[in-house]
């Protein structure tokens, strides 16, 4: 600035700073570099050879750093767009967990998300699954786990449905009931409770879509076992009533897979965005329960 004005006081005016703040700071300059950079007279001003170098070497910079910053607009303008394979529980694709996936296809519309209802992180190793949520507890060296938070699972039954056939009350009443298998969660067909005590159930309803195994035990086919969270509405409507089942609750972890490999473009993105939904929405529940 003050090599184009030719002057401290029009440069000082440019740059909206007094004449003195702008002497102090070549002064400064000057004492750091221990070289001159101006030649001053009470006429003129002129740069000196080094103060020459060093403009022509800040240009270069500036020159670079707005090439940079261009850059980096430009691709904050591109929209993201591709296709990712996620792998979760279909029971998450209902209420509440729906509206997550719902908000992020209209902020990313030209992202496909390709899901299936296969919750082993094994998938991840073949391709077949860029990220898995999953409530399977699986250490493995070759992915990267997240928890995303804690789940309590409990068996629930419609009204009509206990009226009819009565209410279980231990792990044993349970081979005398018909118990809806929604069968990615439980692929042998076992129902876990508290303290690891694990029951063989008996159905005559097995289905791969988690979403379409709650309407079922509101229509009173059998007994079902899912997050708490999940059947909020349905039992707030009186459509289900939680049972209380010896010896008690089974909870978990809801955990994301994923390959460190992965962990780029729209992958990452997915990643860090179902990372904060369910951290805000462990907070609200907790909000609730106070």
């Amino acid at each position: 600035m003050i090599a184009e004005s030719g002057s401290f006081k029009d440069a000082a005016h440019k740059l909206n700073i007094s004449p003195s703040v702008l002497t102090r700071s070549i002064q400064a300059l000057e004492a750091y570099l221990n070289t001159p950079l101006i030649i001053r007279t009470t006429r003129s001003l002129k740069l000196t050879t080094a103060g020459l170098t060093y403009l022509e070497s800040v240009r270069q910079i500036i020159t670079t750093l707005d090439k940079a910053n261009s850059a980096i607009k430009k691709l904050h303008q591109i929209k993201p767009y591709g296709t990712i394979n996620l792998s979760m529980p279909g029971i998450m694709q209902g209420e509440p967990h729906i509206g997550f996936f719902a908000k992020f296809s209209r902020a990313y519309p030209d992202i496909i998300l390709n899901i299936n209802n296969n919750m082993s992180p094994f998938q991840l190793i073949n391709n077949q699954a860029d990220i898995v949520i999953s409530e399977f507890n699986i250490n493995d060296k070759q992915f990267n786990r997240e928890i995303l938070y804690s789940i309590n699972k409990r068996v629930f039954a419609a009204p009509k449905y206990l009226e009819q056939y009565g209410k279980p009350s231990t792990i044993n009443d349970l081979q005398q009931h018909n118990c809806l298998l929604y069968a990615p969660a439980s692929p042998a067909g076992i129902w876990e409770f508290a303290k690891r005590t694990k029951v063989k159930i008996k159905s005559n309803y097995r289905v791969e879509s988690g979403v379409s195994i709650i309407p079922a035990a509101v229509a009173g086919i059998g007994l079902i076992w899912v997050e708490e969270d999940l059947v909020k509405a349905e039992v707030a409507e009186g459509k289900l009533v939680p049972i209380d089942i010896k010896p008690g609750v089974y909870s978990c972890l809801l955990n994301l897979y994923y390959l460190p490999t992965a962990y780029t473009g729209i992958v990452r993105l997915l990643i860090d965005e179902i990372i904060k939904y369910f951290s805000d929405y462990q907070n609200i529940q907790r909000l609730l329960k106070l």
